[in-house]
């Protein structure tokens, strides 16, 4: 799925880049993620395919669940 969504962003942030004059098509691509990314995770609860965390629906009984929301990627995803 990820990659699918890369593959999306790097195919359209290019015209986004033009299309706005933003020099670094890296920046473009974090722009149009960010512009996308509620609606796309919305969707992807709404069919199921991902759940709502538990430290969402019940904070503090939840703390030490955080790492079900976090996560780092080592190098990042913009190579």
């Amino acid at each position: 799925m990820v990659n699918s969504i890369s593959a999306e962003l790097k195919n359209n942030c290019g015209s986004l880049a033009s299309q706005y004059g933003i020099d670094n098509e890296k920046v473009a691509m974090v722009m149009l993620y960010h512009e996308i990314m509620w609606d796309l995770v919305d969707n992807l609860i709404q069919d199921r395919i991902i759940f709502t965390p538990a430290i969402f629906k019940d904070e503090e009984s939840n703390k030490e669940r955080l790492n079900e929301v976090v996560f780092f990627i080592e190098g990042g995803l913009m190579q």
